[in-house]
């Protein structure tokens, strides 16, 4: 998206929000694969290797992958308001106008 609808006079880059949000949802998908080993850490290298995964936290891995999506959604929120202006008309490779 940003090499697509980039401009030199108005950079097309996502906020520090969606960069810290992104950062949250990898550390929670991290955990939410690794909680099992986590939890087998205490037991040595051996306990770690016969680890079973008992189950899968779904809820907290959906909202990490929301939140690894926050990024993008960024990037979608700065072009709709970019289209929503009269700039909107500057972004045409044909430089045409509507009426």
């Amino acid at each position: 998206m940003v090499s697509l609808f980039d401009r030199p006079e108005c950079a097309l880059w996502p906020g520090p929000w969606a960069w810290v949000a992104s950062l949250i949802g990898v550390a929670l998908v991290l955990y939410v694969f690794m909680a099992d080993a986590i939890r087998a850490a205490g037991g040595g290298a051996e306990a770690v290797r016969h680890v079973r995964p008992i189950q899968f936290n779904w809820p907290v891995f959906v909202v990490a992958w929301l939140l690894l999506a926050a990024p993008i959604v960024d990037l979608c929120r700065q072009q709709w308001g970019r289209r929503l202006t009269k700039e909107a008309d500057s972004d045409r490779l044909d430089d045409s106008r509507e009426p």
